[in-house]
């Protein structure tokens, strides 16, 4: 059955889309809980967790996700230039960093380097949804 929307909502651009949400990260406590923040905001989310080091080519084949979520521990070269490459290579795409032991320094080289923000384990549920908008 086709989803049937106003003519008020397609004029204000307000038809529910699907958030496309990757995340290159070791399942931990941590993840498990950005996951369900993620899966409880009003929007539909699809989110996918590949493991550092695990093949991702395929999940930019054919469009790219809305959203890549990398921990901090995620790239095996130079951090800042894997975001440097998803950024510039995905123009679309947005990128946050998160992890646990993120120093000021390393925080100012990402975002120097092109991520759009980062999530911390100091941040609640609100901020991280406000860091995703």
């Amino acid at each position: 059955m086709a989803a049937q929307y106003t003519a008020g909502m397609v004029l204000d651009g307000e038809i529910p889309t699907s958030t496309s949400v990757l995340i290159i990260a070791s399942r931990d406590l941590f993840v498990d809980g950005i996951i369900r923040i993620l899966e409880s905001t009003d929007n539909q989310v699809n989110v996918t967790c590949v493991a550092p080091g695990e093949p991702c080519a395929a999940y930019f084949s054919g469009g790219c996700p809305d959203l890549l979520l990398l921990h901090e521990d995620a790239a095996t070269g130079p951090f800042e230039g894997f975001v440097r490459e998803m950024v510039e290579g995905f123009p679309g795409l947005r990128v946050l960093i998160f992890g646990r032991t993120m120093t000021d320094d390393f925080l100012y080289r990402i975002i120097h380097a092109g991520a759009h923000g980062y999530i911390n384990e100091n941040m609640n549920g609100k901020h991280m949804i406000d860091a995703l908008n």
